[in-house]
C-alpha cells in the first residue's frame, strides 16, 4: 500500500471562479456572456416542502469558465462526457510552458523538445504560454502537427489556460483533432503560473460527468505537488 503524507503535498486551485449574473440579462449581455463562457442565470432559492431546508435551481451554459468538453460538442454522434470514465479526469499530469510572441505557432518540433521524454502514456498535458491578455497580436497557436504529437504520445486530456489558442484550422484545428480522437479539452485553466513541477497530478473531474448525454461541464480543477508521481 502506498502511504500519501497530506502535511506534505500542496494544492493549487487552477480553476476560475463562477459568478451568476444578478438581474435581467440584456441581449448584449447575453452574447457577451456566452462568448466569455460566462452565462449562469441567477440562482433561485426555494424553500422546501419536506423541512425547514432550501434548495437552489441553477440555470447555465455547460460551458461555463473552466470547463471539459467531450466529442458530442464537437459532433452529436461523438461521445458525451457521460461515457468516459473518472479515471479519464485525473492523473499524471505534465505541463508545458512556452515563452513566445504573440502570433506564434508551437510546432511539433517545440513540443517535442519541450517534453524531453516525459511523456509516457496515458498522461495529461497541460499547455500555457507567455502570451497575456491587452498584448498586440494573437495568442501563440497549436496546428495540426502540434495535436499530432500530443496524439502519438497516447493522451488521455488536453488542458489549456487562455494564453493558447487551439481553434486556427477549421476542421484540422487541434480543437477539432482531439475531439475527433476522444481526448476531452479541459479549457479556461487558471494559475497554472503558480505550479512549480513539470510533472505532478491533477484532479479535474466534471461536475455534471453523471448527466447522460451532456457535452461539456463545468469542473474544479487542483493540482496536486509534492509527491512523486510515476
Amino acid at each position: 500500500m502506498n502511504i500519501i503524507d497530506t502535511k506534505k503535498y500542496r494544492v493549487i486551485d487552477v480553476s476560475q471562479k463562477i459568478v451568476p449574473v444578478s438581474g435581467e440579462i440584456a441581449p448584449d449581455d447575453y452574447v457577451r456572456l456566452v462568448l466569455e463562457e460566462a452565462l449562469i442565470w441567477p440562482l433561485k432559492t426555494y424553500d422546501s416542502y419536506v423541512d425547514d431546508t432550501v434548495y437552489q435551481v441553477v440555470k447555465m451554459k455547460t460551458h461555463l469558465k473552466t470547463h471539459i468538453e467531450s466529442p458530442f460538442h464537437l459532433d452529436k454522434k461523438g461521445l458525451p462526457l457521460s461515457a468516459f470514465s473518472p479515471e479519464t479526469f485525473f492523473g499524471r499530469a505534465v505541463f508545458f510552458y512556452f515563452d513566445v510572441p504573440s502570433d506564434s505557432v508551437i510546432t511539433a518540433e517545440m513540443i517535442e523538445k519541450a517534453d524531453n521524454g516525459r511523456l509516457k502514456g496515458g498522461d495529461i498535458a497541460i499547455v500555457r504560454t507567455s502570451w497575456k491578455k491587452g498584448m498586440k497580436g494573437d495568442k501563440p497557436e497549436i496546428m495540426k502537427d502540434g495535436a499530432e504529437y500530443f496524439l502519438s504520445k497516447g493522451i488521455k486530456l488536453f488542458g489549456q489556460d487562455e494564453s493558447l489558442s487551439i481553434f486556427k484550422g477549421g476542421s484540422s484545428s487541434t480543437h477539432d483533432i482531439f475531439l475527433k480522437n476522444n481526448i476531452p479539452l479541459l479549457e479556461m485553466l487558471c494559475n497554472l503560473d503558480k505550479v512549480t513541477q513539470d510533472v505532478a497530478f491533477l484532479i479535474a473531474i466534471p461536475g455534471l460527468l453523471k448527466v447522460e448525454g451532456i457535452d461539456s461541464s463545468t469542473v474544479a480543477a487542483v493540482v496536486i505537488e509534492g509527491i512523486e508521481v510515476l
